[in-house]
C-alpha cells in the first residue's frame, strides 16, 4: 500500500510540475508576442489561435476565423507565396521565412513559420513602412545612376 501511496505522490508532483510548465510557457508566449503577431493552425489549417497583434492586423474578426480552414475563409491564397510556403513548413516539417505584400491590403509582412506535431505556428510583423523606404532608396539609386550615364 505504501508503495501505490508513493507512486501516486509521485504523480502529482510531475502532474504539478506540468501544470507549472504549461503557465511557464504561457507567460513566455504573452512576453514574445507583445509585439509579434502571432497564429496558430492546426493539422487541418484550422485557424486555433490568434493574438491580440494578430487579430488587429487580420482583415476578418478573430470572432469570424477561428476554428476555420484558413484556405476556406481565403481562397485567393491558395498556390500563392504563402500557401506554398506554409505547405512546405507542414510537409518538410521545416521552419520558413518570407516576406511578402498582402494581396488585400497592400500592406508588407515578414513571416516566420514553425512546423510543430500537432500545427503551424506562425509570427509575423508589419514591415510595410521598411519596404516603402527600401522602394525610396532603390529610386533614388536608379535616378542618380541614370542621371550619371547621360
Amino acid at each position: 500500500m505504501r508503495y501505490v501511496d508513493k507512486a501516486i505522490e509521485q504523480l502529482i508532483v510531475e502532474l504539478i510540475k506540468l501544470q507549472q510548465k504549461e503557465n511557464d510557457l504561457r507567460t513566455i508566449l504573452k512576453k514574445l508576442t507583445v509585439t509579434n503577431a502571432f497564429l496558430f493552425f492546426d493539422n487541418k489549417w484550422k485557424i486555433v489561435y490568434l493574438n491580440h497583434e494578430a487579430d488587429r492586423m487580420f482583415i476578418k474578426p478573430k470572432e469570424e476565423v477561428i476554428d476555420k480552414c484558413v484556405w476556406d475563409l481565403f481562397p485567393e491564397l491558395i498556390d500563392s507565396e504563402v500557401y506554398l510556403k506554409y505547405q512546405e513548413a507542414m510537409n518538410k516539417q521545416i521552419p520558413v521565412a518570407f516576406e511578402v505584400e498582402c494581396i488585400y491590403t497592400g500592406k508588407w509582412f515578414e513571416v516566420r513559420a514553425y512546423p510543430l506535431d500537432n500545427g503551424l505556428s506562425v509570427f509575423f510583423n508589419d514591415i510595410t513602412q521598411r519596404k516603402h523606404q527600401e522602394i525610396t532608396f532603390k529610386n533614388i539609386l536608379k535616378y542618380y545612376y541614370n542621371k550619371a550615364l547621360y
